[in-house]
């Protein structure tokens, strides 16, 4: 019997276990030590057949790794306890075996009882890496643990206080980081994930296939800001080999390279094969920030250089933040006029002017393509003389796409992002989203990401530029219809028309008498709604100066700036003085005397990733100075972006039909001119109730900008584990505009 409790012992099936009442001459008390030993030989014969599941179906090779340290260290360990016990009581040692050469069970049992919380403990592990009831012998796919999570799990069982537990836990722990180490030196070396449950991933959305950290795979060691590290060192390391590919050895060296790419790799390499086991958070951080630092000055130089980042996002702040406003007014007037074009056709060749009526419309991408070709045109043709260097337009024509927004694509939550203020946008109700109004259906102008730019800029980022941008051009082509509607002259104070020259005296002196009791009348009913409009200009000239001339191009030369290791060129604060000044071009350069600190200041140079965090939180506050983080405000402001497209399409209408009730009085009559004179009365009743919609709107939006000035601003979205010394511009204040809308309106007209 005691032969066959040592082979159950030792993993094999016995039936000794299976019925002790079987045994008559068993008393109870040793009924109960023999469960406690065939507990014991259930669990290591679950053990041994899990753990070789585990390494053998497991698609962590994190997991696989553990089990097999389960198998060749922690389950050797107990057979080595049971040849042990053997080598006992086949030597007859005193402190096992008894008189007469027995072994009491009881002495048996105590031999083993130190092994019945690490092997329950193990067993536990092995279930949540791969859950399965042992003795049905069946496991659960759809429940399979990561290697991350196991990671994280046996981080926190190192706590529990058991110090055989903690032992064991470390062992794995050790094991499991060791895998996960590899998997990090292979992402180094060949830029591709060996497991998937690496914290790196290859996504595909529509801004193409790109690299991205998920949260669900980060072990506890791991911050998200040293994540996004781990992320820029893997694709950088990958653009400088494909620069190195792409040109000879003397050109590459004398770019300013010190060593090969595998030299460079080995170090990295070397660098965390230094790190003592378990990992601690702070080494590890430590370890990836002088991997990061050794690769900051090959970046800066081969590939990435500052001045290029600074290019890029220049020419995203000329395009998608408006600061070139030739290309946005050429772009909002050929929309304009492709929709006129598609409205003519759907009234079947029709023309009955222009009612924004565009349901039924569909767009397709050729339509918007061609847009935007006609649009860069029309820039590139008002150029002039410069036209042939505009190198701006060229790359616009090359990366910038006027393109249908897409459905959101489903994706779970986790986002490598510190800021994701798109994320945050996109989320919100449609009704504060502004890409539907300069086409009838949401488009958005966007740029699909080249590397090695996105070491700079993220998915998000762009996002977050084309927000901005609908938002801003909403409020650009409200201002030129508006403005296009006041310099209709003749429509608005009425014009001394004279009747056919070729009719006798007294009939052209009824029919001038005629038109003038209609003009008059015309613009007597039209008065209250011209003062609405001479309002609405104002508010949005002033509201588009503040956004795109003062706080867009202040935020810029601040981290345009700090890029460049200069000091700002202006001041930080929000002075009426300071909203009165011209923007200029002013540099450290043009300064011929510049102290000590600055001088420091402008040898500064940031590495690429740093000038990406920095951009991040750049985006993050310009987001809340243009007041995209205020629900109030952005649903008042879309109302009346609204109320301007009605009462523009029923001002258009209007000057159709009195243009056709001219027309008729000078003889030519299609004959509905009785039709057109009832449509004259409706129509202006219509502007009527759309003049006070309009005008109520904007005692609405003024006051949800009131109350932005009044209250704190929120803090901005970005929250970076690893700070940056970039301190944004905050010098944005709506009293400004307030005040100038005090001051104007009822008191100054607009130029015509």
């Amino acid at each position: 019997m005691l032969q066959e409790v040592l082979l159950a012992l030792s993993g094999h099936a016995s039936p000794i276990f299976e019925d002790t009442t079987s045994f008559p001459h068993i008393t109870p008390p040793e009924s109960a030590l023999l469960q406690s030993l065939g507990h014991l030989a259930a669990l290591h014969r679950a053990l041994k057949t899990h753990a070789a599941r585990i390494a053998a179906e497991h698609p962590s090779n994190i997991c696989r790794a553990i089990a097999n340290a389960v198998r060749s260290r922690h389950l050797n360990r107990f057979q080595a306890t049971i040849l042990e016990v053997e080598r006992r009581i086949l030597s007859n040692d005193p402190g096992l075996v008894a008189a007469h050469k027995t072994v009491p069970l009881a002495s048996l049992v105590g031999d083993f009882t130190v092994w019945h919380r690490p092997l329950e403990w193990l067993w536990d592990t092995l279930c949540f890496m791969l859950p399965v009831d042992y003795k049905a012998g069946t496991a659960n796919p759809k429940l399979v643990g990561s290697g991350p999570a196991t990671i994280n799990r046996l981080r926190s069982e190192r706590l529990t206080g058991f110090a055989e537990i903690e032992e064991l836990a470390t062992v794995l722990l050790s094991t499991g980081e060791s895998a996960w180490l590899k998997q990090l030196t292979i992402f180094f070396m060949s830029n591709e994930r060996s497991s998937s449950d690496f914290c790196i991933h290859k996504t595909s959305s529509r801004h193409g296939s790109r690299l991205r950290v998920s949260k669900r795979n980060l072990p506890g060691f791991m911050s998200m800001s040293t994540a996004q590290s781990v992320l820029h060192v893997g694709k950088a390391y990958r653009y400088l080999e494909q620069a190195e590919k792409h040109s000879n050895g003397d050109e590459f060296r004398s770019s300013g390279l010190s060593a090969p790419m595998n030299t460079d790799r080995l170090v990295a390499v070397n660098t965390l094969a230094s790190l003592q086991l378990p990992i601690n958070a702070d080494k590890f951080d430590a370890a990836i920030s002088e991997v990061r630092a050794s690769l900051s000055s090959q970046l800066s130089t081969a590939i990435l250089p500052s001045a290029k980042i600074v290019e890029i996002i220049e020419k995203l702040n000329h395009f998608l933040l408006l600061q070139r406003v030739d290309f946005t007014d050429a772009l909002i007037m050929e929309a304009d006029s492709h929709l006129r074009i598609r409205h003519t056709q759907l009234q079947d060749g029709v023309s009955r002017g222009f009612r924004g009526d565009l349901a039924g419309i569909t767009l397709r991408e050729g339509e918007l393509n061609s847009i935007m070709s006609r649009a860069l045109a029309a820039t590139f043709g008002g150029a002039g003389t410069y036209a042939s260097v505009d190198t701006d337009l060229d790359w616009a024509g090359e990366n910038i796409k006027f393109d249908l927004v897409k459905p959101s694509e489903p994706e779970d939550d986790e986002d490598d992002e510190h800021l994701d203020v798109a994320k945050a946008n996109n989320s919100s109700s449609n009704s504060s989203n502004f890409n539907d109004f300069i086409m009838p259906a949401a488009t958005h102008l966007t740029i699909q990401l080249q590397p090695p730019l996105d070491l700079v800029l993220s998915a998000s980022d762009i996002e977050t530029y084309t927000t901005m941008n609908s938002y801003l051009l909403s409020i650009r082509r409200a201002h030129l219809h508006m403005t296009w509607m006041w310099r209709q002259a003749h429509f608005r104070k009425g014009a001394a028309f004279v009747a056919n020259s070729n009719s006798n005296y007294k009939y052209r002196m009824l029919a001038s008498e005629k038109l003038r009791k209609r003009f008059d009348k015309r613009v007597k009913a039209m008065r209250a709604i011209w003062t609405t409009c001479t309002q609405c200009v104002h508010l949005l000239l002033e509201l588009g100066e503040y956004l795109i001339s003062h706080v867009g191009y202040r935020s810029w030369d601040t981290f345009r700036h700090w890029v460049q290791g200069r000091p700002p060129a202006h001041r930080t604060g929000s002075s009426a003085e300071e909203m009165n000044e011209v923007p200029s071009e002013q540099t450290a350069d043009s300064n011929p005397v510049l102290s000590a600190s600055e001088q420091h200041h402008i040898q500064t140079q940031h590495d690429p990733e740093t000038i990406s965090q920095g951009h991040r939180h750049y985006l993050a506050t310009l987001y809340a100075e243009f007041l995209l983080d205020q629900p109030s405000y952005k649903a008042a402001l879309r109302t009346l972006l609204q109320r301007v497209d009605q009462l523009v399409a029923l001002v258009q209408r209007l000057q159709t039909v009195q243009g056709r009730l001219d027309l008729a009085d000078e003889g030519v009559d299609d004959g509905f001119s009785e039709k057109y004179a009832q449509e004259e009365h409706d129509v202006v009743a219509e502007l009527n109730n759309a003049s006070e919609r309009l005008n109520a709107a904007m005692k609405t939006l003024t006051t949800a900008l009131g109350e932005v000035d009044t209250k704190a601003k929120t803090a901005p979205i970005y929250a970076a584990d690893r700070p940056v010394d970039f301190e944004p511009w905050r010098g944005g204040s709506v009293d400004r505009v307030l005040m100038r809308l005090d001051f104007h309106i009822g008191s100054q007209m607009p130029s015509e």
